[in-house]
């Protein structure tokens, strides 16, 4: 033995590090996954991290396995089962409420999951992420959250104004919803991803007709600001005309009789007038009180009156016979 033992540590220099815990299996993977569950579960989301990124540092750097290793038959995980860690950071940033850094993460792991439940899950955890999304923007909306949510602060170094949150809610809620029809595509027989895509297509027609409203009533108060500013322009120049005086004596006095001229056509003024219509009143009387010679002499004249006109009517109907006969 004493001899034995050297030669073992000569031989298998490696015996040493095999006892220590391998972190390349996938037992060790699930193992440290359901730690960072855990974690998740009571709000230590730093805590939950660190174990992550420590048991993917530890799988980089890992050497080939020992003669030990091989001898006792342990595999390591393939690629595809590595994936279970990067899935869980992202599972867990999306409770951190991290949701551009969840998307990332369950896109990995989603790409190097390959065919089976991890890809199935990834994809389910997309179209929910960003439902979630969706779901606080639609919270900002202020016809729906009751005027709580008036506009979201700007974003970023630039100051730039975060967009719309109904545009924002209607963008996130289309990306959730492509990721729910792929999750279906794999397998339509699963419930929760029809019920959340059945609510996604609820939200969507949600938020058109809420735009629908929206512009209805832009429409409408554009509307009344025309009419009211036909309004205010009528009444001002009714204003105007009714405030204006002319500057002299000489331009009203002109005006004025310019505008009897125009009232009164005739030759006399108004007064005339009346002293005409009472002559003619007082000829009117005074016909009436006529003598039997003076009557019987404006008879006479009217018959003279009416031969004439029947001798005139002769000859004009002689002209017209000798123009008809006329031969052109």
């Amino acid at each position: 033995m004493k001899v034995l033992l050297p030669l073992l540590m000569i031989v298998g220099g490696d015996a040493a590090p095999a006892d220590a815990p391998r972190r390349d299996t996938l037992a060790a993977i699930c193992a440290t996954v359901a730690e960072v569950r855990e974690l998740a579960l009571a709000g230590e989301f730093d805590a939950a991290r660190a174990q992550l990124v420590a048991h993917d540092e530890a799988l980089i750097g890992g050497a080939e396995l020992g003669w030990s290793a091989r001898i006792l038959g342990s595999e390591a995980a393939s690629f595809e089962e590595r994936a279970l860690l990067t899935h869980a950071r992202g599972v867990l940033e999306m409770q951190a409420g991290q949701l551009a850094e969840a998307a990332e993460f369950l896109e990995r792991a989603r790409a190097g999951a390959g065919p089976g439940a991890l890809r199935q899950d990834s994809t389910y955890d997309l179209g929910v992420l960003h439902l979630e999304e969706g779901e606080r923007y639609r919270a900002l909306i202020p016809e729906l959250s009751g005027g709580a949510g008036q506009v979201l602060a700007p974003t970023g170094p630039s100051g730039e104004e975060a967009p719309d949150p109904l545009e924002a809610a209607r963008a996130s809620y289309l990306v959730a919803r492509e990721w729910l029809v792929e999750r279906l595509k794999l397998d339509w027989r699963d419930g929760d991803a029809r019920a959340n895509a059945e609510l996604v297509q609820r939200r969507l027609r949600e938020l058109d007709e809420l735009e629908r409203q929206r512009e209805e009533q832009e429409r409408e108060e554009g509307e009344e600001g025309e009419e009211g500013e036909e309004g205010e322009e009528q009444e001002e120049q009714e204003g105007q005309e009714e405030g204006e005086e002319p500057e002299s004596g000489e331009d009203s006095d002109e005006s004025a009789e310019g505008e009897r001229e125009e009232r009164d056509p005739g030759d006399g003024s108004e007064e005339e007038q009346e002293d005409g219509e009472e002559s003619a009143e007082d000829v009117e009387s005074e016909e009436v009180h006529l003598t039997r010679e003076e009557m019987q002499r404006l008879l006479e004249a009217l018959r003279e009156i009416e031969e004439q006109g029947e001798e005139v009517q002769e000859a004009l109907r002689r002209i017209g016979r000798q123009n008809v006969d006329r031969d052109w």
